[in-house]
């Protein structure tokens, strides 16, 4: 597991010369959202290849760090952070408000997280038009309580790391609700294989490419 991690961070960390290496405020007016707070000094981050990426996704207020001091970016991103960020995409892209639905009494933290995403991007499950029906846990999900409990049983909280798949598919349905077209996700996500596991520091490095088109590949 630890050479798979040094591996990928050495791989991802070519990527990022090239994707990550322009000034700060190079095609501001082109970003995709405007920075709303100051990144903190992440103890775990600095001088690193995730750095910039880091700090762009959190001062966007897309991410947060796992604590005042640390951003963790080499662990492994769970299915919850992931809903959580496209939940706060969405509303940054639709009514500028990042906030987070408060748990009722006895909730998860992020159970009114999917409860929210799901009614907002229509989430439906997985359709497979060569069986013609709805797999995975889907089954076309009609009431808003269906469309929470298909996403809960596809994005299992805390049960199972994001694959490079299951952030592609979610983050398209994200931007398609929110109107924003995402025909450059391959440039957003080039570098990342679809079954694999991926970390917090390798998904800021996705946001920040979709917040600023001058990251991505080939720009």
């Amino acid at each position: 597991m630890q050479a798979r991690v040094i591996h990928r961070a050495l791989a991802l960390a070519l990527v990022l010369i090239g994707s990550l290496a322009l000034p700060a405020a190079a095609a501001e007016s082109d970003c995709l959202l405007s920075p709303t707070r100051e990144a903190p000094a992440f103890t775990d981050t600095a001088g690193t290849g995730y750095e910039d990426a880091i700090a762009l996704a959190y001062e966007t207020g897309l991410m947060n760090g796992r604590s005042a001091a640390s951003f963790d970016p080499e662990a492994e991103l769970m299915p919850e952070e992931l809903v959580a960020v496209c939940g706060r995409l969405y509303h940054a892209l639709t009514d500028g408000d990042l906030t987070l639905p408060a748990p009722a009494e006895g909730e998860a933290w992020y159970e009114p997280c999917y409860r929210d995403l799901a009614v907002c991007i229509d989430y439906r499950g997985e359709y497979d038009p060569e069986a013609g029906a709805y797999v995975g846990g889907g089954d076309g999900a009609e009431t808003p309580e269906e469309r929470y409990e298909v996403l809960m049983w596809n994005f299992r909280a805390t049960k199972y790391p994001v694959l490079g798949h299951m952030l592609t598919k979610l983050l398209g349905l994200t931007l398609e609700a929110a109107e924003v077209g995402s025909d450059s996700m391959n440039d957003i996500t080039a570098g990342f294989e679809a079954n694999e596991v991926i970390t917090r520091g390798e998904f800021a490095v996705i946001l920040a490419r979709l917040v600023d088109p001058g990251l991505r590949q080939g720009a």
